[in-house]
C-alpha cells in the first residue's frame, strides 16, 4: 500500500549548478514486521517501508529498495549534483 509519510528533509538552503550536495531524510514510519500479536492474540498486519524515492525539481535523483531490517524511522542520506542554482 502506498500511502505519504511524515518526512524530515534537510539539504543546503543554496546549491550553485553541478554542486555536490547532501540531503538526509528521515522517514517517520511505524514498522511492524508482521510477528507480534495484539492483545487479542490476532497477528498485527506486516507494514515497511519497500521502497524510497526522492525527486529533485520532478527528477528522479536517488532511489532505495528496503527491506525488513530498516530501522522503524529510517534516516537516509546521500549525495546528489544540484541540477540548477537556487
Amino acid at each position: 500500500m502506498t500511502r505519504p509519510l511524515r518526512t524530515i528533509v534537510t539539504a543546503p538552503p543554496k546549491a550553485t549548478r553541478d554542486q555536490l550536495i547532501t540531503v538526509r531524510a528521515l522517514a517517520q514510519h511505524p514498522m511492524e514486521n508482521g510477528f507480534r500479536h495484539n492483545e487479542n492474540g490476532q497477528r498485527i498486519e506486516r507494514d515497511i517501508l519497500t521502497d524510497f524515492i526522492c525527486l529533485y525539481n520532478g527528477i528522479e535523483v536517488f532511489r532505495a529498495k528496503l527491506h525488513t531490517g530498516i530501522a522503524a524511522n529510517p534516516l537516509i542520506e546521500f549525495n546528489t549534483l544540484a541540477i540548477e542554482s537556487g
